[in-house]
């Protein structure tokens, strides 16, 4: 009997478990059936959450503990310019004004002679320390027309500030406040090369002279350039507002580090706070630190050769893919000494594949002065390997970025004439040699591109020297031919390319 009754026990047990299981698979069906009416994850599917990684002391739910140890060292910079009036001190050279004779000294005073005041312009930006000396980087356009600067750090305190030092190629500039006792608060600059798209980071700053705010975003891209905002671009791209004031404030990493100096916005339309901002990179704000500390100035290498970005057509003509073309080379420079021409492909510089002339100029600017660097080269159709010592910069360059060609022309219709030195005197041309174009057939798609007082100096092939290469090298074009003409312009060297018709 006690047997059957824990027959019944177990039967009765294995049921009600039986029943749960079968409930709740319809209820976790439901669910899931849904999740999926909702856009949620397909039956099956596994979803692996993602490992945001933040630094020790930052809670997923705050920034707090990184903007505190930051702010300190963030400043307001206050400037003053004042703008002397073109009335100033102005009074009729012929004796006394005839208004202020009818109206009156004092009347004649205060409502014309005192227009010619002068006014003044006041300006706010943002910096951070990063020296406890009082070193600050700010921005170059913040400071760079200032008379009066003075600083305003997070606790309250203000200073006059002197400027170390402007480099006007990155937007970057070094001001530094003085007190006694203790050191300033600072930031640390972080590694800009170790960023990554994606990473988050915070832009603090005084926008819209509001003290001490913060925004947050992500890394959206790096190394934008082609802004015309300064020489040397190579802009963090980020999703972090950078408003008005925020110029010269730090974009901070989640280690707390500084890996950018925040630097303008591009926005459309009214909407000031929705654009995209950038910021100038840590390693480029390092260098310019430690030089204009050091030296007062940026030092940079300098290799001597005009650029010009390849264009399709350029491209086929030289027979190569890539590179950057050099339209000419310096006197005395070091790729004079080295061995480079006008019309070499540059391809590689000290390891690295260059892409265009503004890859270029970054990589030669920040090689240390006095270095030896491979260089290779497309020449002739074939690659061949030379060796420059980098020398510094000179304060004053001839003009060796070339203008950007137009689009191509239909034929030549130009008028050339030998080039003496009356011309060259007149034109302000640094050279004898070769054909100036004294005309342009303005009916002609001529006048797109070439203009009077270019200089040409080569026709495919054919080096011009005077009217008989002009005309020797004018004989042997067809039609449907694609010219290449070498051309001295403003002091630039540039290669346009011509599809005859």
């Amino acid at each position: 009997m006690l047997k059957k009754f824990n027959d019944f026990g177990k039967a009765q047990t294995f049921l009600l478990i039986l029943i749960i299981l079968i409930i709740g698979g319809l209820v976790g069906g439901a669910l899931v059936y849904l999740s999926v009416l909702k856009g949620g994850v397909a039956p099956g599917q596994i979803i692996q959450q993602p490992k945001l990684v933040f630094p020790s002391g930052a809670s997923f739910q705050s920034f707090a503990p990184i903007v505190a140890a930051v702010k300190p060292a963030v400043v307001n910079i206050h400037t003053e310019q004042t703008i002397k009036s073109p009335l100033r001190g102005t009074r009729n050279p012929f004796g006394r004004d005839p208004f202020e004779e009818f109206f009156g000294e004092d009347f004649f005073r205060r409502f014309f002679e005192d227009q010619g005041r002068d006014s003044k312009v006041t300006n706010l930006g943002s910096g951070v320390i990063i020296d406890p000396s009082g070193y600050i980087l700010t921005n170059n356009h913040v400071v760079e027309r200032a008379d009066k600067i003075s600083v305003r750090l997070a606790d309250g305190a203000s200073y006059k500030a002197e400027v170390i030092g402007r480099d006007p190629k990155t937007d970057l500039a070094v001001i530094k406040i003085t007190r006694v006792g203790n050191g300033f608060p600072v930031a640390k600059l972080g590694d800009s090369d170790a960023l990554n798209v994606g990473d988050f980071v915070l832009a603090i700053g005084i926008p819209f002279n509001l003290p001490e705010s913060v925004t947050h975003g992500i890394i959206s891209a790096l190394g934008r350039k082609g802004f015309g905002v300064a020489d040397y671009e190579d802009f963090i791209q980020t999703d972090a507002p950078i408003n008005p004031g925020n110029s010269g404030g730090p974009l901070v990493n989640m280690k707390g580090e500084v890996v950018g100096i925040n630097t303008f916005i591009v926005t459309q339309g009214a909407q000031q706070s929705a654009g995209v901002g950038f910021s100038i990179p840590s390693k480029i704000a390092r260098k310019v630190y430690v030089d204009i500390k050091a030296k007062g100035k940026v030092v940079r290498g300098y290799l001597g050769v005009g650029l010009q970005d390849l264009t399709p057509e350029l491209a086929k003509h030289f027979e190569v893919k890539q590179g950057v073309l050099v339209t000419n080379v310096m006197e005395n420079s070091p790729a004079a000494k080295a061995g480079i021409k006008s019309e070499d492909i540059i391809l590689g510089f000290d390891g690295k594949k260059i892409k265009d002339g503004s890859e270029l100029r970054d990589v030669v600017g920040n090689t240390p002065v006095g270095k030896k660097v491979a260089i290779e080269l497309w020449r002739d159709n074939k690659v061949i390997q030379l060796q420059a010592t980098i020398a510094e910069m000179p304060a004053e360059l001839p003009t060796a970025q070339s203008p950007e060609p137009d689009s191509a022309i239909d034929k030549l219709g130009l008028t050339v004439k030998n080039i003496t030195p009356d011309i060259a005197r007149q034109l302000k041309l640094r050279r004898t040699t070769g054909v100036v174009i004294t005309d342009v057939d303005p009916n002609g798609s001529t006048s797109e591109l070439l203009r009077s007082g270019d200089v040409i100096l080569k026709i495919d092939d054919i080096e011009i020297v005077n009217i008989n290469d002009y005309e020797r090298a004018i004989s042997k074009l067809k039609k449907s031919d694609t010219v290449v003409l070498r051309v001295y312009r403003a002091g630039g060297y540039l290669y346009i390319t011509i599809q005859l018709e």
